[in-house]
């Protein structure tokens, strides 16, 4: 049943939730505000609030609905693996599964997608891990970006390393040496 107001109703309760995201970053900004008004579209309620890392890290061990953004440019294993996998349930780490997750589904084919560079295996392993992890509603990855790292061929020293976890900032990803990066005479 729908309310007045909009929003679906279950007992005259309204079908509304709150969801924390990064204040600090303006791409979970605006994509906190496409999904409220999207939901909005079906007759939910999003009630947004924009917190700081630590408050989302307390707010994600509450159970609380969060709108993350994870990324690294190279591999989606870099973020699924530690986000997922039983081994990293225990770890004190934000964001290191959050969920406690402990599922052999979701382990065997975060193990298979980690162990192949055969494209239709990886593809199938992924597929297996979305089943999984739609019985378990933990996590639902709503949008992957495109990330283009372009740099011209007249730099030399250009020598990017792929880490685990975030591949950002100036101690890995592309711009781990940028210190011995050249220009060539054009």
């Amino acid at each position: 049943m729908t309310g007045p107001d909009g929003v679906r109703q279950r007992g005259g309760q309204p079908l509304a939730f709150p969801l924390v995201y990064s204040a600090g970053s303006a791409v979970s900004n605006n994509l906190a505000l496409a999904l409220r008004d999207q939901l909005a579209q079906l007759g939910m309620r999003v009630e947004l609030e924009g917190l700081g890392f630590n408050a989302l890290s307390d707010r994600l061990a509450e159970g609380t609905a969060i709108l993350s953004t994870q990324a690294t440019a190279h591999d989606p294993d870099l973020d699924f693996y530690r986000t997922y996998h039983s081994s990293f349930a225990t770890d004190d780490e934000a964001f290191s599964d959050g969920t406690e997750m402990n599922s052999p589904a979701v382990d065997a084919a975060l193990v298979t997608s980690r162990s192949t560079a055969d494209r239709p295996v990886r593809t199938a392993a992924y597929a297996d891990l979305q089943r999984a992890l739609i019985e378990d509603g933990s996590y639902l990855y709503l949008v992957q970006g495109e990330n283009s790292l372009i740099v011209s061929d007249r730099v030399q020293g250009v020598a990017p390393q792929v880490r685990e976890g975030h591949i950002h900032g100036f101690s890995r990803g592309l711009l781990w040496n940028l210190d011995e990066w050249q220009l060539a005479a054009p």
